[in-house]
C-alpha cells in the first residue's frame, strides 16, 4: 500500500499569521486524492510521534497510510460539509487549559483536535494519533493515559473539554453521560472529574435541561455562562482543508462546568473566573 504525498498549492487562509499563504498537499492511493494543509499534515505528525512513534517522518509510509485512513475516515462522515461541528477556538482552548487544567476532548478527532488526547468515533483508525475510544464507551474506569509529552494523566479522573457534534440526539446523550460518570465519582475524593461543556443555545432541549439543573454545575447551581454570538468564533470542523481559520459564530453558545467535589477542589470556577473566559473570545474575535 504506498501513499503518495505531493504539494498541491498555496492558499491564502484567513486568520493565519494575518492572512498568509498555507501550503496544501495531496494524499493519495490509487484513485482516491484528499486534500490537507501542511500545518495538520504535521499535527497529525506530531500526534503520531507522541503516541505510537517517535522517530517517524513525514515521509514514513506506515504514518502516511494511517493518515490516510483517518482523512479518508472524517471525509466519507462529513462528505462536502464542514462536518456536524464547530471546534471551539485557539483563544477558547487556551483559556480553558490555563484555567480549568482541560487536558482532553471528549469529541474530536486527529484532524480537528486542540488537545494531544482525544475522545473519537473512530478508535480504530484514530487510536495511533491519541484516541481513546467513544466518549460514550468512557466510564471513568481506566485512566485515559498520556495527555502530552510531558504528562502522563491521572491514574483516574481528568479534565475534559465537550463541544459534541450539533445534533440534539447527540447533545442529549452527552448530558445524561456525563451525569453518569459524575455520579459514579461523586465521592471519590481521590478522582477529579472536570467537564467544561460548549453547546449551541438551543431550545427546548433535554441535554441543556439536564445540565442546567445538574447538582455538579459549578460555581453554583444554574449558573451558565451565556457567549453572544457574533462574538465568538468557532473554528471548522473540517478545518484541515478550510481556507479560513475561524469564523464568528451564528448563534448564542452556553458553557457549563460540572464537577465532582474532587474536581471542583483541583479546578476551581468563579463567576469572575468564568466571565474572563466570555471576555477573551470576544477580544479574540474582533
Amino acid at each position: 500500500y504506498v501513499i503518495t504525498l505531493t504539494k498541491a498549492a498555496s492558499v491564502i487562509v484567513e486568520g493565519v499569521e494575518s492572512n498568509q499563504k498555507q501550503i496544501f498537499y495531496n494524499i493519495q492511493y490509487k484513485e482516491k486524492v484528499f486534500s490537507i494543509s501542511e500545518a495538520h499534515l504535521l499535527k497529525l505528525l506530531r500526534l503520531y510521534q507522541i503516541h505510537t512513534d517517535k522517530s517517524a517522518t513525514i515521509e514514513s509510509n506506515l504514518f502516511l497510510r494511517r493518515a490516510f485512513c483517518v482523512i479518508h475516515r472524517y471525509e466519507s462522515l462529513s462528505g462536502a460539509s464542514d462536518g456536524y461541528q464547530m471546534a471551539f477556538p485557539h483563544a477558547g482552548f487556551q483559556w480553558l487549559r490555563d484555567n480549568v487544567g482541560v487536558q482532553i476532548e471528549c469529541f474530536a478527532s486527529p484532524l480537528n483536535c486542540w488537545n494531544q488526547r482525544i475522545c473519537s468515533v473512530a478508535k480504530d483508525t484514530d487510536c495511533f494519533f491519541g484516541s481513546i475510544g467513544n466518549f460514550f464507551l468512557f466510564d471513568g474506569h481506566s485512566p485515559t493515559g498520556k495527555v502530552s509529552d510531558d504528562n502522563p494523566g491521572l491514574q483516574l479522573g481528568g479534565s475534559f473539554e465537550a463541544n459534541q457534534p450539533f445534533v440534539q440526539s447527540v447533545m442529549n446523550r452527552m448530558a445524561h453521560h456525563i451525569e453518569k460518570i459524575l455520579t459514579t465519582f461523586a465521592d471519590r475524593d481521590d478522582v477529579p472529574f472536570s467537564f467544561s461543556v460548549i453547546v449551541p443555545a438551543w431550545t427546548d432541549c433535554e441535554g441543556i435541561t439536564v445540565m442546567t439543573n445538574s447538582k455538579f454545575l459549578k460555581p453554583h447551581p444554574k449558573y451558565v455562562l451565556r457567549l453572544e454570538k457574533r462574538k465568538h468564533n468557532y473554528r471548522p470542523g473540517m478545518q484541515h482543508r478550510a481556507t479560513h481559520e475561524e469564523q464568528p459564530s451564528n448563534v448564542d453558545t452556553l458553557v457549563f462546568f460540572l464537577q465532582n467535589n474532587a474536581g471542583a477542589k483541583r479546578w476551581p470556577v468563579t463567576v469572575k473566573l468564568a466571565e474572563t473566559l466570555q471576555q477573551r473570545l470576544i477580544e479574540d474575535s474582533k
